[in-house]
């Protein structure tokens, strides 16, 4: 038996991540509602209905909003980091390993 290994394919998506200047504007590209319930802690309410908990419905202020095709997720900043590399990073660690241009 010969065990290998793969990697699962990838997928763009389109992320922003959110600052206090921007909450406003991000709640109206993903169709969510800021919530000021607790004004030191803002935060944009996701309509995700694949959410496997409460917190993946609610964007703070550092977290990441990201669109795939249609709909919208939120991310912490540590979930994002694992999970994606932005295309500047694959860029740039393409250049350094001789794979990219």
């Amino acid at each position: 038996m010969e065990i290998k290994t793969a990697r699962r394919k990838s997928f763009d998506v389109e992320y922003v991540e959110i600052t206090k200047d921007n909450l406003n504007e991000v709640s109206v590209w993903c169709g969510g509602e800021v919530d000021l319930s607790d004004p030191e802690n803002p935060f944009i309410r996701i309509k995700d209905k694949n959410a496997m908990n409460a917190r993946q419905t609610k964007a703070f202020v550092g977290d990441y909003v990201l669109k795939s095709q249609s709909s919208f997720k939120a991310f912490s900043k540590k979930s994002f980091k694992r999970s994606f590399e932005t295309t500047e990073e694959k860029f740039d660690r393409e250049l350094n390993d001789g794979t990219g241009i």
